[in-house]
């Protein structure tokens, strides 16, 4: 029998609505700040709305091209902080100054269905040299948003909406468009991310959970819908209640509602005005850990069009994660006995370290290249007991969880595996790996 015992360690990853300093690694890949593949320089002709602009710049082939911001996403006019974020970049962008754009690839175009030409899409520098997306995010007059191949600063852009959510500036203000409904409410919303399996073949496992962590009931039927960055939104029908303590879940892919379950219908997001993009692994809710997008969002809107619950994931700010140095974890990979015939030998133990109950109540717990399990609410482990997960198939309890596989999952030579315990906002409480594979 081999195993190993890891402590819960300090990697932070997490979000924005309980946010402890991150790192993302640099480069282009990642979003690191990288030389830009073209560059291109012209005169300002007008602002167009809260991204978009027209602009006089002859690398663009046009003496008016219509360029669309990288890295942002105003609100469409007519909704509430439209009018803001237009009249900022109006600022930022007066007419007949010098504008410099620049961009991974001069082939980043953004279609649109109001149009007959792609718009570029631009990353844009004011002839003060101020980073434009970056400034209008600092107001928080925009949401952060990644489109096509342009992924240069979706580091630097998410930490700076972090910014201006923690100071509830612009959008992030929860009632600046209007009180209520239900504003005092006190909801809690959270992505999971990373289906079990392959995320095409299993839509609903990637999910936005809204809790009501408050002590009123909150009515999602009075106009309150879930949006990513983009224009897709969910709108929640008449009747669907929260009560305090409960949750509603939303699901990527399709099904039946009910029983607080809800179904966005769809592998690709149907979007108004600019075209999605071909989704990689069918995502609405960006999974970082195999997109070339290594940030993902969601957000949740009242009627009046105020942001009454985000996140913004991983956290790069003010992170927190209270269970660090507090689980400690025992992987049993190499049982006696043939584990291939009983897969319910190879488990995952996590025990509190110390006095202290340990709450993984929504953790996940990601198991080699694809297992996903996540800890329903109440999994409370009290000192001296162990929660136990199983790879094989059984009766989840308590303080038994089981991934439901036929067979072994666990190498026990070469490769090895990596097992990681962490929040939805990708706060990694602790690792443990083996083999030739490392955290």
């Amino acid at each position: 029998m081999r195993g190993h015992t890891a402590v819960a360690g300090v990697v932070a990853l997490g979000v924005a609505v309980s946010m402890a300093v991150a790192a993302v690694p640099a480069g282009a890949g990642s979003g690191g700040t990288a030389a830009y593949a073209y560059t291109g320089k012209g005169k300002v002709l007008r602002v167009t709305d809260g991204d978009t602009f027209l602009g006089d710049v002859p690398a663009e082939g046009s003496s008016r091209a219509r360029i669309r911001l990288s890295g942002v996403q105003a609100m469409e006019r007519g909704e509430c902080h439209a009018d803001e974020a237009e009249r900022l970049l109006r600022q930022l962008l007066p007419r007949k100054t010098a504008v410099t754009v620049r961009a991974r690839s001069k082939s980043s175009r953004v279609p649109n269905k109001k149009e007959s030409e792609p718009r570029p899409l631009r990353l844009a520098f004011n002839s003060r040299g101020q980073d434009v997306q970056e400034e209008l995010l600092r107001a928080g007059v925009v949401l952060p948003n990644l489109m096509r191949n342009e992924t240069i600063n979706q580091d630097k852009y998410w930490v700076t909406a972090q910014q201006a959510a923690s100071a509830g500036v612009g959008l992030w203000d929860t009632d600046a468009c209007g009180v209520g409904p239900s504003q005092e409410a006190q909801l809690k919303l959270m992505v999971n991310y990373n289906a079990d399996g392959n995320d095409r073949q299993n839509p609903n496992g990637k999910y936005a959970r809204i809790l009501n962590v408050g002590t009123s009931v909150v009515d999602l039927g009075q106009g309150f819908a879930l949006r990513t960055a983009k224009h897709a939104m969910f709108r929640f029908p008449p009747g669907t209640r929260i009560q305090p303590g409960g949750e509603v879940i939303l699901h990527q892919g399709s099904g039946a509602d009910g029983n607080g379950h809800f179904y966005w219908g769809n592998v690709r997001a149907s979007f108004s005005g600019e075209q999605a993009e071909k989704p990689e692994v069918g995502d609405t809710f960006t999974n970082p850990d195999v997109s070339r997008y290594k940030m993902g969002g969601a957000y949740l809107v009242d009627r009046d069009g105020d942001l009454r619950a985000w996140t913004l994931y991983p956290c790069q700010l003010n992170c927190s994660n209270p269970l660090q140095g507090s689980v400690d974890m025992n992987v049993v990979y190499d049982p006696d006995g043939n584990e291939n015939l009983d897969p319910n030998s190879e488990v995952i133990l996590l025990r509190p370290i110390g006095g202290t109950p340990i709450d993984l109540s929504y953790h996940v717990l990601e198991v080699g290249e694809g297992e996903v399990l996540e800890f329903p609410a109440g999994s409370v482990v009290q000192p001296g007991e162990t929660m136990t997960v199983h790879v094989g198939r059984g009766g989840a309890s308590r303080l038994h969880h089981y991934l439901g596989r036929d067979n072994s999952i666990l190498p026990n030579f070469g490769k090895g595996a990596r097992v990681v315990l962490r929040t939805h906002e990708s706060q990694r409480v602790t690792c443990f790996a083996w083999g030739a594979t490392s955290c």
